[in-house]
């Protein structure tokens, strides 16, 4: 793994327990496919640029190499990554197809788009364990990033690195969406809902198609985000839920476990 992950003098200088981001999981995906960093030269992404250190040019590499596309102007390298993107992003990455054999994950489903058959081919080829649950929304840690990698690289034939079939940006790292899939030729537009005092904070949005919706949990309290058809496992505190509309309507929402909260989301074009 040491090609892989650098070596550090002792474990607190790997920060395992940290959340890892968008910026070192291109860094590991690259290590992965035995390719280099590029020269970084800041003009890829807007946000990327020779303040990240060698990340600039993993990233402008993984740009290079059609693992991420550039349609956007922003990479947002500090974004955290979600345990279910992790794994189709390093999977990709390798040229492994998904999986329609269900890994059987009680909070994994066909909602999720393309993330859950990445899921299923993760389970498949012993990457992950099957358990009865994955918690796919929860930010993927450095030490979670880490054994992944180690997995994949013990596990799967990694080539050297190939120009892939393009995988826009933002479909790598979606947020999960009823189709999978979101529209790479714009910059997603973001609303944030708080979870506190037990409510939900507004407890109404009206947004356009395509927009992306982030639920923190704030409380100490566990609360879901629960839709009709789709939502949330539970969320414990500090945790997130993340959805984009990408169809106009209004969506009522509440939370399974304390049903008296609810809020709704009107979805204009």
């Amino acid at each position: 793994m040491d090609d892989v992950i650098s070596l550090q003098p002792s474990e607190d200088g790997y920060r395992l327990g940290d959340n890892i981001t968008r910026a070192e999981i291109a860094k590991i995906a690259i290590r992965l496919t035995k390719g280099s960093p590029s020269e970084c030269t800041g003009k890829v992404f807007a946000d990327v640029g020779s303040g990240l250190g060698d990340l600039c040019g993993f990233i402008e590499a993984a740009a290079g190499s059609g693992i991420v596309s550039t349609a956007n102007p922003d990479f947002r390298p500090g974004d955290l990554v979600t345990r279910a993107e992790m794994i189709k992003m390093l999977l990709a990455a390798t040229g492994t197809p998904p999986s329609d054999v269900s890994a059987d994950f009680s909070d994994v489903n066909a909602d999720m788009g393309d993330l859950h058959r990445y899921l299923n081919a993760a389970a498949e080829k012993g990457i992950v364990v099957r358990t009865a649950t994955f918690r796919p929304n929860s930010h993927a840690s450095r030490g979670e990033a880490f054994k992944v990698a180690a997995k994949i690289q013990e596990t799967l034939v990694v080539p050297n690195p190939e120009p892939l079939e393009e995988l826009p940006l933002d479909q790598l790292f979606a947020p999960i969406t009823s189709s999978g899939n979101a529209d790479p030729s714009t910059v997603m537009a973001t609303e944030t809902v708080s979870i506190s005092n037990s409510s939900f904070a507004p407890p109404s949005l009206n947004i356009k198609a395509g927009t992306k919706v982030v639920w923190k949990n704030e409380d100490s309290l566990p609360h879901t985000v629960t839709f009709d058809g789709f939502g949330s496992q539970t969320l414990n505190q500090n945790d997130q839920y993340e959805y984009t509309f990408s169809q106009t309507g209004t969506y009522s929402y509440k939370c399974s476990i304390h049903p008296s909260m609810q809020g709704t989301v009107t979805v204009t074009q």
